[in-house]
Formats: C-alpha cells, structure tokens, sequence
C-alpha cells in the first residue's frame, strides 16, 4: 500500500486507507492511517518539509489549531459516485488537531488525538 499512497507514511501506520481522483485540473487525494499520536503528529512534519521541497511558495504551515467542528466538513459531492470515501471519518473526531486550508494544492491534516488517526486530504 505504501508504494502506490499518494504521501509518505511512517513506518508505524497500520489500517492504510487512500484515495485519489483526477480528472482535467480537478484533483483530491484521500489519506487516511492508524499510528500512535505522536507519530501523527510528526508526520505533520514529514508532509512540511516534502511540500516544502516540492513547492517552495507553498502556504502550507507546521501550525496547527485545536479541531472545533466547522473544519470537519468537507465537500465531497465532486466525486464520482465509485470513489467511496465513507473510511474518511471526520466527525469522529472528538479531540485533535489540524493544519492547512482549503486552498489549490494546499493539505489539509487532521490528528485524532484520541484514536490516533491521521487524515490528509489535498484538492485542486
């Protein structure tokens, strides 16, 4: 799973879950891993520095916020009806953080820092 996973994992993600779509300039991309929540929460690093390399002017930030629940809705109505994204369960969340805007090309991370989940979604 982690060869074809659209970001780098840790070595300790279990439960891999991810998706990609793209079609013309629409594109998102669907991560979603098990990991103790200080790797998670390292990781959040890992993704940095990679888009830092990738894209110099890229906006996305090492700050992240508390999660409240106005960050976990997301818009998936633009996806075709067979990619189901259902495992990319947000609003489970009762405690954690996140980082990122809903911008071109910018990710979104969240930690549940109760479960230990990591999510990563980036669109276009």
């Amino acid at each position: 799973a982690a060869v074809s996973c659209p970001i780098p994992l840790p070595v300790t993600a279990t439960n891999i879950q991810y998706a990609a779509y793209g079609e013309g300039q629409a594109y998102a991309a669907f991560v979603r891993f098990e990991a103790p929540v200080l790797d998670c929460l390292k990781h959040i690093e890992t993704i940095y520095h990679r888009r830092r390399k990738e894209s110099p002017t890229s906006t996305f930030s090492l700050e992240t916020q508390p999660i409240d629940a106005a960050c976990l809705d997301i818009r998936t109505s633009g996806l075709p009806p067979s990619m189901n994204v259902s495992w990319f369960d947000l609003k489970q969340i009762k405690r954690g953080r996140v980082t990122g805007e809903r911008s071109s090309h910018v990710p979104r991370i969240w930690v549940d820092e109760d479960r230990g989940v990591f999510y990563f979604l980036e669109e276009d």
